[in-house]
């Protein structure tokens, strides 16, 4: 699971600075890795997911969308 922001219709280092300020409120540890024009977040424990979606509140209007995925759950048939 991870959080996904589309840095191409937003300034990469202002959504930086807004995770930044969350976390100084929050203080809850998280990865941030850019591939391509997507930066994802991801967390330690899964509860924090839900967290920040419910805390995020950032200063900047266009640093408010983003995608909450979740991977793909495989059946495995024995």
């Amino acid at each position: 699971m991870y959080i996904e922001f589309d840095v191409k219709e937003i300034y990469l280092p202002t959504v930086i600075q807004e995770l930044n300020r969350w976390f100084d409120q929050h203080k809850i540890q998280f990865h941030i890795k850019k591939i391509n024009h997507k930066l994802k977040i991801t967390f330690y424990n899964p509860e924090h997911y839900t967290y920040f979606c419910l805390t995020w509140d950032p200063i900047s209007v266009n640093t408010k969308d983003y995608k909450l995925i979740e991977p793909m759950k495989i059946d495995k048939k024995d």
